[in-house]
């Protein structure tokens, strides 16, 4: 258990982290993708497709991890 001030950091930093590798990961490959000559316009089209979904995910995981920050701040102090 730890007390509000704590759970508010850890919580806002995997956010800001997981925001982060996702982010890095869908820049990298996008504008490394063109590059790639050994994969097909389909490949490349599945990747991009992929990438979506990540980022979508990632957009849900960064709400989930909002909302437990809300709902931290709301209850006030105590153990979480």
């Amino acid at each position: 258990m730890v007390l509000q001030k704590e759970a508010l950091e850890i919580l806002n930093r995997e956010r800001d982290y997981e925001d982060k590798i996702a982010s890095d990961l869908f820049n990298y490959v996008l504008s490394n993708l063109a590059e790639v000559d050994s994969i097909t316009e389909k490949e490349r089209a599945q990747v991009k497709r992929v990438l979506r979904k990540i980022g979508k995910e990632s957009l849900g995981h960064s709400k989930k991890f909002t909302e437990l920050i809300e709902f931290c701040v709301k209850n006030g102090e105590g153990n979480y």
